[in-house]
């Protein structure tokens, strides 16, 4: 899965960026591929109030910082390619969850509003995935690195004894 979210964001082309970044107020497919980018690169949002009197609220705004990624696009897709996977803040893990309990953050679903937006969609949840199995994983490994070592030890053990007998 992972190989194929790579895949797919290594078809995208700068015209997909430039059609993206184009829009002063984003479909909203695009919008949550992209604030789930955002959330797993670290980038904070910009805190907007939304509207008037009693219903006034504070709310994370990510589309100006998206666009300046966006006018990056080479750097922004190479962050996504070289993205520390076995290193994800907690904080970040904690956050993205609610995109991906979104029931419109699927690949299938944002590839109605953009292929672009669908390719960091598919990296967004690939990533996360792995980062699951690399929890579940990394103490496997761990205690496989130190059973082998014990092994290693003791086989050296041996074979001085029996070159002894």
């Amino acid at each position: 899965m992972l190989d194929e979210a790579i895949k797919a964001l290594k078809t995208l082309k700068p015209n997909d960026f430039i059609t993206m970044k184009a829009y002063n107020s984003p479909p909203i497919l695009i919008k949550l591929a992209l604030e789930a980018a955002c959330v797993m690169l670290g980038v904070q949002p910009k805190v907007v109030e939304v509207g008037e009197g009693k219903n006034m609220r504070k709310e994370n705004d990510y589309w100006g910082k998206a666009k300046k990624l966006l006018n990056e696009h080479k750097k922004f897709l190479e962050s996504l390619l070289k993205y520390p996977k076995d290193d994800i803040p907690e904080d970040r893990l904690v956050k993205i969850k609610e995109y991906l309990d979104n029931p419109k953050f699927r690949p299938e679903i944002i590839r109605n509003a953009s292929e672009a937006a669908e390719g960091i969609c598919k990296w967004v949840i690939a990533i996360c995935k792995y980062n699951g199995v690399a929890v579940l994983v990394k103490p496997k490994i761990a205690a496989l690195e130190t059973a082998t070592a014990k092994l290693q030890k003791v086989t050296e053990e041996l074979k001085e004894k029996q070159d002894a007998l």
